[in-house]
C-alpha cells in the first residue's frame, strides 16, 4: 500500500489547512482567521465545516467564543485549538480504526514531513 498517494486522497485538504496553520500559529484560531491565512480560499462556512469536523473527532476544542466584527451583529465568533497534548497522545494509541479522522490527520502530517513538507508547507 503506497500511503503517499493514499492519505491525500483521503484526508480534506482544508484540515490539512487548520492543522498546518495552527502548528505554525501556535495560537488558538477562528474560521475567520483561518480564511485570512489561507488568502480567502476555501470560504469561511468550508473552514467552519471542517473545524466542527475535527471538534467531533478529538483534535481540537473549542477554547473560547469572542464578540464577532460589528458587521456580523451580536454573533460570537469561536476560536479553536488542539485538545491537551495528552489527551492526543492517549487517543491516538487507542485507535483501531485506520479510517479514524484523527488516525487521518496523524498520517497525513507525517507523510508531509517524509515528504519534506511541514507545517506551513500547504497541503500534500
Amino acid at each position: 500500500m503506497d500511503w503517499e498517494k493514499l492519505v491525500p486522497r483521503l484526508i480534506h485538504p482544508t484540515k490539512v489547512t487548520v492543522i498546518e496553520a495552527m502548528l505554525w500559529i501556535e495560537r488558538p484560531l477562528s474560521a475567520t482567521e483561518l480564511q485570512s491565512i489561507a488568502d480567502g480560499t476555501p470560504v469561511i462556512s468550508s473552514f467552519s465545516y471542517h473545524l466542527d469536523r475535527l471538534v467531533e473527532s478529538g483534535v481540537l476544542e473549542v477554547v473560547t467564543k469572542l464578540k464577532a466584527r460589528r458587521s456580523q451583529g451580536s454573533k460570537r465568533e469561536k476560536f479553536f485549538y488542539f485538545v491537551g497534548e495528552k489527551h492526543w497522545a492517549s487517543r491516538l494509541a487507542r485507535i483501531k480504526d485506520p479510517n479514524d479522522p484523527l488516525m487521518m490527520v496523524a498520517l497525513s502530517l507525517a507523510v508531509t514531513a517524509l515528504a519534506g513538507g511541514g507545517p506551513g508547507a500547504g497541503a500534500p
